[in-house]
């Protein structure tokens, strides 16, 4: 049978078809074809490095920068052979500002205080906390000749009204640990507020962890914002770029 006497013809049936395109404009104006809409996928926020947070105690990478910063000390002839502790309970009118901020505050007031003396400012600083009203207080291990103790302890008398207990400036020591018996260094001793991945695993060198104050048994409480640190002249920028000098 001859399909032409049906008139049926053998062209594609897609020309038979009326396609209508619809365009919808983009955002930008230049058109698109139209389907499903696409989502703008929110923008990220990077985390605010300003944004401070409760910290519960020093961990291992912060530890070893703190003994680094010692032993470049040393290697800087600006050993740190002083220490410094400040309480603030025993101020005539406690800060209030949060203590982040005042210890930074006091930290640069002691620089001054340095740069004024021309012996630069060579420290590394601690906090440590326990449960109870005001128990919080800063450490500095520093680079302090001995003739000048007593006026750092004037200078910051002046600014600090207080009590005798306010601040102790002092010799570097080590003492007797109550819990191994073993000696422990003044910065060791400033360092016992250590976090979980700090005291390494058990074993005869795993280092001591406080977790109670060993006068009054007053559990260690976390501090809000930094925990501890080391001054400008002892990063570990600081000491690469000196490193570089000399080679």
């Amino acid at each position: 049978m001859d399909t032409a006497s049906f008139g049926i013809s053998h062209a594609a049936p897609s020309l038979y078809v009326d396609v209508d395109v619809v365009v919808v404009p983009a955002v930008d104006g230049e058109p698109r074809p139209a389907g499903r809409p696409r989502r703008k996928r929110p923008a990220r926020r990077k985390p605010d490095g300003r944004r401070k947070a409760m910290s519960k105690g020093i961990t291992a990478k912060e530890r070893r920068d703190l003994l680094r910063a010692d032993g470049f000390a040393s290697w800087l002839r600006r050993p740190l052979t002083m220490t410094l502790d400040f309480h603030p309970r025993h101020l005539d009118q406690y800060p209030a500002e949060d203590l982040d901020t005042f210890f930074q505050r006091f930290r640069r007031l002691v620089s001054t205080w340095c740069s004024r003396k021309k012996i630069g400012s060579y420290w590394v600083w601690t906090r440590e906390n326990y449960e109870g009203d005001r128990r919080e207080h800063l450490h500095m291990v520093m680079h302090l000749p001995l003739r000048l103790r007593g006026e750092l302890e004037s200078y910051i008398r002046r600014l600090f009204p207080g009590g005798s207990e306010l601040v102790q400036i002092g010799k570097r020591t080590s003492e007797r640990d109550p819990e191994t018996g073993r000696r422990r260094d003044g910065l060791q001793y400033r360092m016992k507020q250590l976090r979980g991945d700090a005291v390494g695993k058990p074993g005869p060198y795993r280092l001591p962890r406080e977790t109670k104050n060993r006068h009054d048994d007053a559990p260690v409480a976390p501090v809000y914002g930094k925990r501890c640190g080391v001054s400008d002249s002892l990063t570990l920028k600081a000491e690469e770029k000196w490193r570089a000098e000399r080679s």
